[in-house]
Parts: structure tokens; sequence; C-alpha cells
């Protein structure tokens, strides 16, 4: 296994055309205003406000940014497969042609963000806050929505064929048209 690194910040805020795999960054807070162009696969962000940070055309594949706080953010053409955004608050974001496949959004806040033309293949939404999220063209196939708030959720032209809910789980429609779009109840059996 490769040795992590635990490197701070850059001064000029902007990560542009850098390999920093396998890294932890340091004091990554609102200081980080763009990344663009970059390696960032396996690292770690952790607990770091990357608020009004744009990213694009970066790798963040199985990078760890769980309980981070990324508000009004811009991410567009990246790789965040097998993310990990656990706990994190994600809110007031756009989101754009991004690779979401495998996702841990488990009790993450969504809420106010747009998500267009992206993949969300089997993305982990259990427990999250979805209320008022706009998915515009977006590949949600076999997403665990279990116990999620769908809220005022919009799901506009959807792939939502072997996505998951449960009783808990707050829908946008009734789970009949969920059902009419392949998605399928999970019913526990005692």
């Amino acid at each position: 296994m490769k040795e992590i690194n635990n490197t701070p910040m850059p001064k000029s805020g902007r990560l542009k055309n850098k390999n920093m795999a396998n890294t932890v960054l340091l004091d990554s807070d609102k200081s980080l205003k763009k990344i663009e162009n970059s390696n960032l696969t396996k690292s770690t962000f952790k607990n770091s406000d990357l608020s009004t940070i744009e990213i694009k055309d970066s790798n963040f594949i199985n990078a760890d940014l769980s309980k981070c706080r990324i508000r009004a953010a811009k991410i567009s053409f990246s790789n965040l497969e097998k993310i990990n955004f656990e706990f994190s608050d994600l809110s007031h974001n756009s989101f754009e042609r991004i690779n979401l496949t495998k996702a841990n959004l488990t009790c993450t806040n969504l809420q106010y963000t747009s998500i267009k033309e992206s993949l969300l293949k089997s993305s982990d939404f259990r427990w999250a806050n979805l209320r008022n999220v706009i998915f515009e063209n977006c590949n949600l196939e076999n997403a665990n929505f279990e116990n999620a708030s769908l809220d005022m959720c919009k799901l506009v032209n959807c792939n939502l064929k072997g996505a998951t809910f449960n009783m808990n789980t707050n829908l946008p429609f009734s789970k009949e048209f969920a059902k009419s779009k392949g998605m399928k109840e999970i019913r526990i059996i005692h």
C-alpha cells in the first residue's frame, strides 16, 4: 500500500493539474476555491468546509469526504465513483455530468441541490435529505432510497429501474407510480 501524505493546502486556494492520490489534505477549509484537472483518488478531506468550491475535470474515486460541509459549490465533469459523503452537508449545490456510481450518501443533506446528466447507479441515499433536489437526466438505477426524504424532489427523465425504497421513504409520488418506473419496495418480514 502506498504511504499516505499529509499535505497542507496551497496558499493560492487552487489545485490545478495535480496528482494528489492517497493524500490526506490538511486545513481544508473555505480557502480552497478551485480544483481543476486533478487526481485526488483515495484522498481524504474528512470534516472539511469546502463551501463555494468549484471542482471540474477531476477524479475523486474512493475519496473520503465524510462529515464535510460543501455548500453553494459547483462540481462538473468529474469522477466521484465510490466517494464517501456520509453525514455531509451538500445542500444548495450544482452537480453536472459527474459520476457518483456506488457513492455513499448515507445521512447526507442534499436539499436544494441540482444534479444534471449524471450517473448515480447503485448509490446509497439511505436516510438522506433530498427535499427540493432536482435530478434531471440522471441514471439512478439500483440506487437505495430506504428511509430517505424525497419531499418536493423532482426526477425529470431519470432511470429509476431497480432503485429501492421502503415504508419510511417519503416519495414525491405514489408507490404505484414508483413501481411503474421500475422502483422496488423493500419490506421487512419478521
